[in-house]
C-alpha cells in the first residue's frame, strides 16, 4: 500500500477526489456525482484504478473538448452556410424538412432545437427552422444532450462527439470519434473502477491521440494537443500522489485545529468571553485560509 494510502482516509480522500476533479475541469455537476457514485458501488477499485481514470477524465475534459469545441465550430460553420444555400434549412416547415443528412443516416432531432421538445408535443407544431450552426449541431444528438447555445464550456464531450460521429464535415473520422465516445468517454462517465487497468489506461490515451491526429489540425496545434495529453499520460499519476500528500497535510491541519479547540474548552474559564471568541475566529480564520491555499 502506498504512503498515502495509509495516511488519507476513505471518506477524506473521496472529498479530494471530488475536489481534485472539480479544480481542474471547473465544471460537470454529473462528472461529481459519477465519482461519488461509482466510487460507493465499486468495492474492487484501488486507489491506483481511481487515478487512472481520473487523469483520463481531466485529459478528455480540458485537454481533448476543448480542441474539439475549437475544430467543430471552424467547421460547422460553412457547413450550416451549405445546407441553407441548398436546402433552405432555415426555412423548413412540417410540410418540407430534412429528415437526415447524408451520408449520415441518424434521424435529425428536431425536438432538440427552437425549445420544441417544451413547447410541442406534437411534431407538427414544431418549429422547424435551423437558425445557426449551433441549432444544427443540435439536431444530431438527443434533447437532453443538447443543453448548450454556442460551442463554449457548456459544449461538453458527450455533445462534441455526437457531431463529430454523425455531421457531414466530419465524415473521415467517424471510426475514431466512434472509439473515443464508447470506449473513452462513455466507460468514463459510466466506470467501474475494477476494469481501469493500465492497459485500459494506455488504451484510451491512445484513442484520443488518434482522433487528434486524424482531424487534420494546423500543425502547431496537432503538436500542442498530443503534447498536452502526452504530459498527462505520463505525469498525471505522479501528479495525483503529489497532490494526495498535500491533502494529507491539509488534513493533519485539520486534527491540530480541533485539538486545539479542545483544549481552549477544556481548560479556559472563559469560555464564553468575548476573548475566548476572538481567538476562536483567529483560528478558524487561518483554517480558512489554508484550505484556500490548496483549495482555491
Amino acid at each position: 500500500m502506498a504512503p498515502e494510502d495509509q495516511c488519507v482516509d476513505p471518506e477524506f480522500k473521496s472529498f479530494i477526489l471530488l475536489s481534485c476533479f472539480s479544480l481542474a475541469c471547473r465544471k460537470s455537476p454529473k462528472s461529481a456525482l459519477a465519482l461519488t457514485q461509482t466510487g460507493m458501488a465499486s468495492t474492487t477499485g484501488t486507489s491506483l484504478e481511481q487515478r487512472r481514470w481520473l487523469v483520463v477524465g481531466i485529459a478528455l475534459q480540458s485537454v481533448l473538448t476543448p480542441c474539439l469545441r475549437d475544430k467543430i465550430q471552424q467547421e460547422m460553420t460553412p457547413f450550416y452556410q451549405h445546407m441553407v444555400r441548398n436546402f433552405g434549412l432555415d426555412k423548413q416547415t412540417f410540410a418540407a424538412y430534412q429528415k437526415t443528412i447524408p451520408p449520415s443516416t441518424l434521424k435529425l432531432n428536431y425536438e432538440s432545437i427552437n425549445n420544441n421538445a417544451t413547447l410541442h408535443r406534437n411534431p407538427r407544431h414544431y418549429d422547424y427552422c435551423v437558425k445557426d450552426e449551433v441549432s444544427l449541431a443540435k439536431l444530431f444528438m438527443k434533447p437532453f444532450m443538447a443543453h448548450f447555445n454556442a460551442f463554449d464550456n457548456s459544449f461538453d464531450a458527450s455533445a462534441a462527439l455526437a457531431v463529430l460521429c454523425e455531421a457531414l464535415p466530419f465524415t473521415t473520422v467517424k471510426p475514431f470519434a466512434e472509439d473515443v465516445r464508447s470506449k473513452v468517454r462513455n466507460e468514463w462517465a459510466h466506470c467501474d473502477f475494477a476494469e481501469w487497468t493500465e492497459g485500459h489506461y494506455d488504451n484510451c490515451f491512445h484513442l484520443m491521440e488518434t482522433l487528434v491526429t486524424n482531424l487534420a489540425f494546423a500543425a502547431g496545434n496537432e503538436t500542442r494537443i498530443l503534447g498536452e495529453l502526452q504530459l498527462w499520460r505520463k505525469q498525471g499519476m505522479v501528479g495525483l500522489q503529489q497532490f494526495f500528500f498535500l491533502c494529507y497535510t491539509l488534513q493533519f491541519s485539520r486534527m491540530r485545529l480541533a485539538q486545539v479547540f479542545v483544549f481552549i474548552s477544556l481548560t479556559s474559564q472563559w469560555n464564553n468571553s468575548y476573548l475566548c471568541r476572538q481567538n476562536q475566529e483567529q483560528l478558524c480564520n487561518w483554517y480558512q485560509r489554508s484550505c484556500c491555499k490548496y483549495f482555491p
